[in-house]
């Protein structure tokens, strides 16, 4: 009589090659695997991956880990769209070592949002706005003697992107098209009560 653990041959071959898929899966596909979503929902996120007493971060050797697949760049990409503040701050500092382009694009994205980062940077842990953040990820690549100058005019960067922000989101009510105002108002919803 078999008991309820005991295997057959015809289990354990399925078994044994549906977990060796899945492993290969989650080497080239890392949004499948846990470390994937530790990294995307982090609590806390250590910005040039140094943790706590001075060691390295779970999350931040996750995240190197991610950086290291053949779907790096897409991962990232995921996990900056669905992830929360930590997990996008993970998401662009490992865009910024596998590519470049989006890279900045997101950083910049990163750098304009509203709310805060928890930063675990050694002993201390601190909430940052979004912009600060990004310029504590951005100061680490640069070397001591050029590094705040490269960080003011990254700042004037961010600055320009949320003047020309506004002004784009004021454009549309900014012009003389008296025409366009005019077919605006006989659509039957806008002259609604104008007789």
């Amino acid at each position: 009589m078999k008991g309820f653990f005991q295997l057959t041959r015809r289990q354990v071959v399925p078994l044994f090659c549906g977990g060796i898929l899945a492993l290969i899966a989650s080497e080239v596909f890392p949004v499948l695997s846990i470390g994937f979503l530790r990294v995307t929902y982090a609590s806390e996120c250590a910005i040039g991956f140094v943790g706590p007493i001075g060691s390295p971060a779970t999350e931040s050797l996750l995240a190197g880990r991610l950086a290291a697949s053949p779907t790096a760049s897409l991962s990232f990409r995921l996990m900056y769209w669905v992830g929360n503040a930590q997990g996008k701050a993970y998401a662009v500092m490992g865009l910024h070592e596998v590519d470049w382009e989006a890279y900045k694009h997101f950083r910049d994205d990163f750098a304009l949002r509203p709310g805060t980062v928890t930063v675990h940077s050694g002993c201390l842990i601190s909430d940052e706005t979004c912009e600060s953040a990004a310029l504590f990820i951005e100061e680490l690549h640069y070397p001591e003697e050029s590094r705040a100058a490269a960080i003011e005019r990254l700042r004037a960067h961010f600055k320009d992107i949320k003047q020309m922000k506004a002004t784009r989101a004021n454009q549309a009510l900014q012009h003389n098209d008296h025409s366009c105002h005019e077919l605006c108002l006989r659509t039957p919803r806008a002259s609604c009560g104008r007789g």
